[in-house]
């Protein structure tokens, strides 16, 4: 899934131009679906903690802090770049701003 995300980020740049409005509901779609992923990836790594607490608790005390880091360098970064999209799509001055420094 997370490949044909970024197959229609790539097609909704190569075929847009930036002031297109299309292009601009597009960055609005992709950050959202960017932010559901993340929101899924911490679903799961809860919910696979839980179960390890329960089944095997001495795996899950030794690695306690390998799974919570998993969890969370999965889930952040993709919520950061869907709160990045849904700026660039919702607010246009956020969007200039972004494309002057980049």
């Amino acid at each position: 899934m997370i490949v044909l995300v970024e197959l229609a980020n790539m097609l909704t740049t190569i075929y847009y131009p930036y002031d297109n409005k299309t292009f601009m509901r597009g960055l609005i779609v992709l950050g959202l679906e960017f932010i559901f992923i993340g929101i899924g990836f911490i679903i799961y790594g809860v919910l696979t903690m839980r179960t390890l607490k329960k089944h095997f608790s001495s795996f899950y005390m030794e690695n306690f802090t390998y799974l919570i880091g998993a969890t969370l360098c999965l889930s952040v970064p993709l919520m950061i770049r869907g709160i990045l999209n849904l700026l660039n799509g919702v607010w246009p001055a956020f969007h200039q701003t972004a494309m002057d420094y980049l």
